[in-house]
C-alpha cells in the first residue's frame, strides 16, 4: 500500500467510528427515552454525551491502532508522538487536581464549575488513553520512544485508578 492509501484507510476508519458513535447515541436515546427524563434534562444530556464520546473513543481505537501500525518503523515519527503523548498525559494529574480544587471551592466561586467540568471531560478519557499509550509503546520504534510512552501509559493508569478510588470512596 502506498502512503496515500494508508492515510485514506485511516481517515475512513475514523469516519466509520463517528458513524458508529452516532448509531450508539441513537440506540441510547431509544433505550433511555422514558417519562422521567423530562425532569432531569441536564443530567440526561450529560449522560448521553458521555455515552456517545465513550463509544467514539472505543471505536476510534481501531483506526488509531492501524495508523500506529503504519508508522511503526519511523523513529522520527515515534520520537515526536512519544513527546506529545507524555505532554498530554501530564495534563491528567493537572486536571485531577483542578477538579478536586474547583470542587472544594465551588460553593464560594460558582464560576469554577466550568473548569471542573472541563477537567472532568479530560479525566474520563484516561482509561482509553492508558490503553492507547500502552499499545503505542508496544509498537514504537526506538527505546526512548517506548520508555516515554510507557511513562505516559502509567500516568494515565494512575489517573484512572485515582479517579476510580475517589469515586468509590465517595459512595
Amino acid at each position: 500500500m502506498n502512503r496515500m492509501t494508508k492515510v485514506a484507510v485511516v481517515l475512513i476508519g475514523y469516519a466509520l467510528s463517528v458513524v458508529a458513535a452516532v448509531i450508539a447515541g441513537y440506540a441510547y436515546e431509544a433505550a433511555v427515552n422514558k417519562p422521567g427524563v423530562d425532569t432531569s434534562g441536564g443530567m440526561y444530556a450529560f449522560g448521553s454525551a458521555m455515552y456517545v464520546f465513550t463509544a467514539l473513543g472505543v471505536a476510534a481505537l481501531v483506526p488509531t491502532g492501524l495508523a500506529l501500525w503504519f508508522i511503526r518503523k519511523s523513529e522520527p515519527a515515534w520520537r515526536v508522538l512519544s513527546h506529545l503523548g507524555l505532554a498530554f498525559a501530564i495534563t491528567g494529574p493537572v486536571c485531577g487536581a483542578l477538579f478536586l480544587w474547583a470542587g472544594n471551592l465551588k460553593g464560594h466561586h460558582p464560576e469554577l464549575g466550568l473548569f471542573a467540568l472541563a477537567a472532568l471531560f479530560r479525566l474520563v478519557g484516561s482509561p482509553l488513553l492508558a490503553i492507547v499509550f500502552a499499545v503505542a509503546a508496544l509498537m514504537a520504534a526506538g527505546k526512548r520512544a517506548k520508555t516515554l510512552l510507557w511513562i505516559a501509559a502509567g500516568v494515565e493508569a494512575a489517573v484512572t485508578i485515582g479517579g476510580a478510588g475517589r469515586f468509590l470512596l465517595r459512595m
